[in-house]
């Protein structure tokens, strides 16, 4: 298994990636002393996929638990739904030391994180991430947010979790457009941050995508390194060095909104984005 960690003072948290790490879920948050009842947001076919792992973690853990059920949608971002399971956190949290566990991609993350920083003004929580795109990107970092029909992530705040567990076997159930979809963030960082990782994906294309274990470890340890040393510098994007990390979303977030989420996903819009500016680079003046 490896480590990396986020440096910010009090705010500090690793990121730990590794094979089957999913079923020490409970042994990694009894160290991290955040409570014993865990609210775990997550959908209907990753409950059925790593529910009984994490129940059974967490049992012999001595942990109290509640599992939450969103749609396995980016319309699951909402005002409305957010506030659905705020009401059920209110009635599971009473009298108890609460914490949310995040269990899906990267929106069951941003709706996760968003509810846990305003929830009783903030409670502890803890990201498991289970596509690739949300285990080099979207779980790492403390962006939360829910969307509004004028944009994408017009309402969230910056609120660290107290862990990320990247388990990277978790992957093998995710389709070709999935892993795809997560190469595009990888390609980001490359561009942006590494020439070598550039090359690396360049020489490994094949065995990333049919997710070799040692090539899929590496992609996501160098993504998380990348996105922990920008974050440390510049948490709250105050700076302008955090919006490095933003390639090809400006666009790709456009490309979403205008096709109501139901054309391209996350991944392939922040491709289209990359390859417009590349396009508009290439245009002579």
């Amino acid at each position: 298994m490896k480590t990396i960690k986020v440096k910010l003072g009090k705010r500090s948290y690793n990121i730990l990636i590794g094979q089957g790490i999913i079923n020490n879920t409970g042994k990694i948050i009894s160290k991290l002393n955040i409570g014993k009842d865990a609210f775990i947001i997550t959908n209907k076919q990753i409950k059925q996929l790593y529910g009984d792992s994490i129940a059974k973690s967490l049992k012999e853990n001595g942990f109290n638990f509640r599992f939450e059920l969103i749609a396995d949608s980016e319309k699951s971002k909402s005002l409305e739904n957010a506030h659905r399971l705020i009401k059920n956190l209110a009635l599971f949290a009473r009298k108890k030391k609460v914490f949310i566990i995040a269990l899906g991609g990267g929106v069951v993350g941003d709706l996760s994180g968003f509810i846990a920083a305003i929830f009783k003004r903030g409670i502890p929580y803890i990201q498991i991430p289970t596509t690739l795109l949300a285990q080099v990107d979207s779980a790492i970092g403390g962006k939360t947010a829910v969307d509004l029909n004028e944009g994408k992530n017009l309402v969230g705040a910056f609120y660290q979790p107290k862990a990320v567990i990247s388990d990277t076997k978790i992957l093998n159930s995710l389709t070709m457009r999935q892993i795809r979809s997560g190469l595009a963030e990888v390609i980001k960082y490359a561009i942006i941050k590494d020439k070598k990782m550039f090359s690396y994906l360049e020489k490994n294309l094949t065995s990333l995508l049919n997710l070799k274990p040692s090539n899929i470890e590496h992609i996501v340890a160098v993504s998380s390194k990348i996105k922990a040393e920008i974050v440390e510098k510049d948490e709250k994007e105050e700076s302008g060095l955090r919006a490095i990390l933003n390639f090809g979303h400006t666009i790709g977030h456009a490309i979403e909104t205008a096709s109501n989420y139901n054309y391209y996903n996350h991944g392939e819009a922040v491709a289209l984005g990359i390859l417009a500016f590349q396009q508009k680079s290439s245009m002579p003046n």
